[in-house]
Parts: C-alpha cells; sequence; structure tokens
C-alpha cells in the first residue's frame, strides 16, 4: 500500500510540477512597430515633399538638413512613420520631381530614407 500511495504521489507531483512550468510560459510578445524618418539634405528651392503610401498622403517634408547628418526618428520638420515591420512602396514628389520605392520595415528600428535631390 506504502508502495502505491508514494507511487501515486510522485505522479501527482510531477504533473503539478509541469503545470506549474506550462503556467509560467511566457506568451509570445507581441511584435513591435518600427519607424522610418523620410528626410531630405538640400533646399531645391521645390516646395515642400509630399509623401504617400498607397492612395493616403502620410506627411508633408518641410525641413532639410544643414548639416547632410540624417535626422533621428521623430525629429520636428521631417516625416516619421511608425509601422509594423515589412515592405512598402511609397511616392513622393514636389514641384520639380518625384520619387517612388520600396522601404522595408525592422522591428524595433528607425530607418533614416534620404530623398536625394
Amino acid at each position: 500500500k506504502l508502495y502505491f500511495f508514494m507511487k501515486k504521489l510522485f505522479l501527482l507531483s510531477t504533473a503539478l510540477t509541469g503545470l506549474f512550468f506550462l503556467g509560467s510560459c511566457t506568451k509570445d510578445q507581441p511584435i513591435e512597430d518600427g519607424s522610418i524618418v523620410f528626410w531630405t539634405d538640400q533646399d531645391a528651392g521645390c516646395g515642400p515633399i509630399s509623401i504617400s503610401m498607397g492612395s493616403s498622403v502620410v506627411g508633408t517634408l518641410s525641413n532639410f538638413s544643414t548639416t547632410g547628418a540624417a535626422p533621428d526618428c521623430g525629429e520636428i520638420g521631417y516625416v516619421t512613420l511608425d509601422l509594423a515591420p515589412g515592405s512598402y512602396s511609397y511616392n513622393a514628389g514636389d514641384q520639380c520631381g518625384t520619387w517612388s520605392g520600396m522601404i522595408t520595415i525592422q522591428e524595433g528600428q528607425c530607418l533614416t530614407y534620404l530623398l536625394d535631390q
């Protein structure tokens, strides 16, 4: 009898330990957005640059980097977007010309994208 009791106690404690470890597993962490900042390094005298994704204008670039250095994501005067990781097409244009292409956003990263005049 003692043997069967000990065996049941062992199986019960093993099962409870397994449930404890299963319950303590962390759930998948949500995917973090990435960011992109569109910028230019010169004022070509062509007015502000409108940036679109799909059929929507997502921002207007009204500033240019006077040092030639890329701005940080979120810096005022530049267009910063927070997007889920993946690839996106963009279009941009001012009074002098247009740009278009693909960008790839990675989780938790800030991509700087120069619109070269």
